[in-house]
């Protein structure tokens, strides 16, 4: 929760340009299984390529990265780390191989008439985009991923997916970042709805109750001409990172490690001729690095294992082209009671994406202190007890016998 002391004094700067401003990543950060927000304290479902704070790890908060000694990009005021899943290329001997990427980052102000635009409070988490989807969509959530196949002499569309021609100039995934917020809760069991998007993902007016933040979107750019020969029968050669070669599952994840006094005062006073130099903005020019470090800003894996050239995803993820779905319960009848409108309250011990309740009987088998579980938006929160229970119309949750 977020003390009204951080309104009051976003509430005494007044709004005035409201311009945008971007900035290259000089380098990734590390590239690791490592999610804070979704697998806090453990190994994540899949690899991540991560920018940003060097404070970043598997427990890490806000606070955390604000004690980072630097960054992977450039302006100092800005500890945050952003991270999306790792692009590999499955080459035509079976083995997969990682695909060398960087990150842009853009801040884009996009308030109403006379409307106030925040920036991120400390500490708050925000995921965007399900890395179970295999297929295209019409809700704003959906198209809020895209991929554009950059080719400087025939250019290409954003479109949902990962298209299936080549790209002479480059491949980018792109990932647009709700820009509305609850005004209390950092960070909410589905990691999402304590944010909510606007009307249209570049503007409009926020749901009832919610306030207007800054957008954030990113720029996952890989050099993939280098494989053109690894092309099979016409289709492309790369899948994500938890499994998926459609694209489709792309998202992104980001944990606030601003200075949020200088993110405010650059939101309120940033101008549009900053944008492709964030450093000439005043309050940001303090700590814009125009150029990389000698030594790049980077941090230790956590989980050691082989990344590249390997004939299997980190963490066993299948490629597939249909939504992932755990495999059904095979427990014996009476072992697994579901009950609807309920949450258990106690500490987690791990997550699990599913597709219904019922799944989660046997997906919460996978870890072994795990004896109940409370089912939210398509994720399993697998609890070592069932604890203090609270009654809710959205969440379901179970016992194991």
């Amino acid at each position: 929760m977020v003390n009204a002391q951080f309104f009051t004094f976003l509430g005494a700067l007044t709004a005035s340009v409201n311009g945008m401003f971007r900035f290259d990543c000089f380098n990734n950060l590390v590239i690791d299984r490592v999610d804070p927000i979704v697998f806090p304290g453990k190994a994540s479902g899949h690899l991540h390529v991560v920018s940003g704070g060097n404070g970043f790890s598997m427990t890490a908060t806000g606070n955390d990265l604000l004690k980072s000694s630097c960054t992977s990009c450039p302006i100092g005021a800005d500890l945050s780390a952003y991270w999306v899943p790792q692009l590999y290329v499955k080459y035509r001997n079976g083995t997969f191989g990682i695909v060398e990427s960087h990150q842009i980052v853009y801040y884009e102000p996009r308030p109403l008439p006379g409307e106030k635009v925040y920036a991120f409070p400390p500490g708050l988490k925000m995921l965007a985009g399900n890395p179970m989807l295999r297929s295209p969509g019409d809700s704003i959530q959906q198209a809020a991923i895209t991929w554009v196949c950059l080719d400087y002499n025939n250019p290409h569309p954003e479109q949902q997916g990962i298209p299936n021609f080549k790209c002479p100039n480059g491949l980018r995934g792109q990932v647009n970042f709700p820009m509305c917020w609850n005004g209390k809760d950092l960070d909410s069991p589905d990691h999402k709805s304590h944010v909510a998007y606007a009307e249209g993902l570049d503007g409009g007016k926020c749901p009832d109750g919610y306030k207007k933040i800054v957008k954030l979107f990113y720029e996952a750019f890989y050099s993939v001409d280098k494989y053109d020969s690894e092309w099979v029968n016409g289709k492309h050669p790369f899948v994500l990172a938890n499994g998926d070669p459609t694209g489709y599952g792309f998202h992104g994840d980001f944990l606030n490690g601003w200075d949020v006094n200088v993110l405010q005062a650059a939101v309120d006073q940033c101008a549009d001729k900053n944008f492709f130099n964030a450093g000439e903005c005043p309050p940001l020019s303090a700590t814009f690095k125009n150029n990389p470090p000698a030594q790049r800003c980077t941090t230790k894996r956590q989980i050691v294992e082989p990344i590249d050239l390997i004939t299997a995803l980190p963490g066993d993820n299948p490629v597939t082209t249909a939504a992932p779905t755990p495999a059904p319960p095979t427990l014996a009848p009476g072992t697994c009671t579901i009950t609807e409108k309920v949450n258990f309250e106690s500490n987690d011990v791990g997550n699990v994406q599913a597709p219904n309740p019922k799944a989660c009987c046997t997906a919460c088998k996978k870890f072994s202190a795990s004896t109940a579980f409370s089912y939210f938006a398509g994720t399993c929160y697998c609890k070592s007890k069932k604890g203090a229970v609270a009654t809710t119309s959205v969440v379901t949750s179970g016992v194991f016998a």
